[in-house]
């Protein structure tokens, strides 16, 4: 898991308090502000069986939207991170055969 990801469930965590944790509904509704706040709404259609995938792997809470969300993200780093290789793999690669001992 990258760290940004691991600093979104850490920040999730601190503006989602657990349920148990919440005294009344005043301090819920609060929560779910907060952490609604830092998201933006939007419609979007997506294919049945890729939403039953993400809510058969949500937790019991059944916020499947954040794995979505997780999982964007995730798909996302992925591609910098392929750019990056595309941009300097062949030259790396060129310095490595350059350096490179011959073989025997």
């Amino acid at each position: 898991m990258s760290t940004k990801t691991q600093g979104d469930d850490a920040e999730l965590k601190a503006i989602k308090p657990h349920p148990e944790r919440l005294k009344n509904s005043q301090q819920a509704r609060q929560a779910r502000r907060a952490a609604a706040s830092a998201k933006q709404r939007i419609t979007i259609r997506l294919d049945e069986d890729i939403l039953a995938e993400f809510r058969a792997l949500a937790t019991e809470d059944g916020n499947y939207q954040t794995l979505i969300n997780l999982a964007l993200r995730q798909w996302l780093e992925a591609q910098g991170l392929k750019e990056l290789l595309r941009q300097d793999l062949p030259e790396l690669v060129r310095d490595a055969l350059q350096n490179a001992a011959p073989l025997k």
